[in-house]
Formats: C-alpha cells, structure tokens, sequence
C-alpha cells in the first residue's frame, strides 16, 4: 500500500472516521466523488471497504459512478458497480450517456447489471432505443432491443424509435433496417 492510502487508512480507522467519510466539499463532492473523478481504485475501494455513501450526490447532482464513466475510468466503473452504485440514477442517465457516446463495452456492461432500457429523459422522453436511433448505432440498437428495449415508446414529440431514424438523412442506415425489422415483429 502506498503511503497517501497508509495515512488515508489511518485516517478512516480514527475516531473521526465519521466526520471524514462523507464529508462534503464547498461543491458537494465527498471523497468518493474525488477519488472516482480522479481514477483512483486503491482510495475508491478503501472508501467503500470503510462504508462511504456509494451514490452520494454533489450540489449539481452528480455521483461518483457519473464522474468516474464521464472520465473513462473503467476499473472505477466497476469497482462501483460492484458495490451496487445505482446504475439508473437520474432516469437512466448512465445508459443514455454511454447510446450517446457509443460506448459499447459501457453499454454492454449496464445492460449486463440490470439497466432500465426503457427510461427516457425528463426534458425529451428520449429513451436508448432513440438515442441509438438518432446516431444510427445499430450495435447500441440490437443490444438494447435484446435486453428488453420497446420499440413502440414514444418521445415528447410522438415519436417511437423507428420514426427518429426515419426522420435522420443519409443513404446508408443500419439503424433504420434492424428498427423496421424488430418492430413489424
């Protein structure tokens, strides 16, 4: 063990584990939200092993699973997901990011951990399944559309899946095939 996380284990094995734990910053990040943000799995596990909060919000409301996929710290992804951090925190937020970003070994792995594939967001109603759509991700799509994904939801504006990719210009879609194979079904 190196000697920041020999004194941070000292530290949280004080009497005054329960003051620094949980602590928050002046932006709400505790020392979950640091060391995640930073990738740092020997403190992110230390954390944990001494019962740090596992989705503490920041005041923006940010957890330290959403930092730690927004910065690719994959091994602090799953070290998190491990501890059960919520992986539909913020209406679904996590999946949709990485449909957005076409992260599919992200995609793959909150799918693999119980996703909600059906969760749209608050200002749209876009779920995944449109999201994928939008970027004509077919790979995004088809693992959706087999973890449970309905190709019948509709956004704010009436439109299922099918129809945002109808709605998308370009010669070549694969979105737009596999979507009108899978929903005439």
């Amino acid at each position: 063990m190196h000697g920041r996380a020999r004194i941070a284990r000292l530290m949280l094995e004080s009497e005054y584990r329960s003051d620094i734990i949980n602590a928050k910053s002046n932006d709400g990040w505790t020392p979950l939200h640091v060391a995640a943000h930073y990738g740092r799995d020997s403190f992110v596990r230390l954390l944990l092993e001494f019962k740090a909060e596992v989705d503490p919000l920041s005041d923006k409301g940010t957890t330290p699973l959403q930092l730690a996929i927004i910065r690719e710290r994959s091994s602090c992804v799953k070290i998190l997901l491990d501890h059960n951090a919520n992986i539909d925190i913020q209406n679904g937020f996590l999946l949709r990011y990485a449909v957005i970003k076409s992260n599919h070994s992200y995609c793959r792995m909150f799918l693999q951990r119980g996703a909600d594939t059906n969760l749209g967001r608050l200002e749209d109603g876009q779920t995944p399944l449109h999201l994928s759509a939008l970027r004509d991700d077919v790979l995004c799509a088809r693992m959706l559309y087999n973890y449970g994904a309905d190709t019948n939801t509709r956004n704010y504006e009436g439109q299922t899946p099918l129809a945002v990719s109808i709605s998308i210009s370009g010669s070549s879609r694969p979105c737009l095939d596999f979507l009108q194979e899978v929903t005439s079904m």
